[in-house]
Formats: C-alpha cells, sequence, structure tokens
C-alpha cells in the first residue's frame, strides 16, 4: 500500500558479483551504504504503513459507531411508530365495532376509511430522502425528536 509519491526502496548489489574476489574498501564501503540504505527505506516504509493502518483502524471505529449510533435511532423510531399504529388500528376497529353495533354507518364508513388509509401508508415514507437522511446523521447537531 503505497501512494504515488512512495519512493521505491533502494536496490542492493547483486551478491554473485563478488563471488571469487575480495571487495576492496570502496565495495565494502558501498555494500555497507546499501544496507544502511535499505534499512532505512524499510523504517520509513513500514511506519508509513502502520500510520496507513492506524488511519484504517480509526476510521472503521469511527464509521462503525456511527452505524450503531444509526441502528438505535432507527430501533427507537421503529418502535415508537409501530406502537403507535398498533394501538391506532385497536382504537379504529374498537369504534368500528361499536359503530358497527349501534348501527352508525356514518361512523362505520369513516372508520373503515381510516383504517384503510392508514394501512396504505408507511411508517417508512419519512424516510424517503435517504440523502437528508444521511446528511442528518452526519451532523452531529440534529435532534431527534421521536
Amino acid at each position: 500500500m503505497t501512494d504515488g509519491n512512495a519512493r521505491t526502496p533502494a536496490k542492493l548489489s547483486k551478491p554473485t558479483q563478488f563471488v571469487g574476489k575480495v571487495a576492496n574498501q570502496a565495495d565494502a564501503l558501498a555494500a555497507l551504504n546499501n544496507v544502511v540504505e535499505a534499512g532505512r527505506e524499510y523504517l520509513r516504509l513500514r511506519e508509513e504503513e502502520t500510520t496507513k493502518r492506524a488511519r484504517l483502524d480509526a476510521y472503521r471505529t469511527l464509521e462503525s459507531e456511527r452505524i450503531r449510533a444509526a441502528e438505535r435511532v432507527l430501533s427507537d423510531y421503529f418502535e415508537h411508530v409501530f406502537t403507535e399504529r398498533a394501538s391506532n388500528f385497536e382504537e379504529m376497529w374498537s369504534r368500528l365495532d361499536d359503530a358497527a353495533e349501534a348501527g352508525d354507518d356514518d361512523t362505520v364508513r369513516n372508520m373503515l376509511g381510516g383504517i384503510v388509509q392508514l394501512a396504505q401508508t408507511s411508517p417508512l415514507s419519512g424516510l424517503a430522502d435517504l440523502p437528508a437522511l444521511r446528511a442528518a446523521f452526519d451532523d452531529p447537531s440534529t435532534v431527534w425528536e421521536l
């Protein structure tokens, strides 16, 4: 994982060029410089990759926390909305039964219309604008009211 600005590691001379020869002082110094430069390059790359890994870990932690926070908000929202819808349906069915027993055709008609209308709406319809929802999740000052 290197970016376009990273230097290529220093290349060591081929060891075979010294086979059967006694290296002179200049060759020995060049070999030592190659080893030192390669070691420095290794340490630099290791530090760079460690830094990148730390940034990725921090990003993963941040995004995981944001996902968990969004999950909690949605879970609370669904619990509230579906509890409220269940309560509304129970109330409407009860009023429908009472109106039917009393022979109140207007109330029966109104309750049936209300039940159908409530059944046709989705609790998720308010969440239809996903880009706006994402922007709200990204904004720490957003206040969520349920």
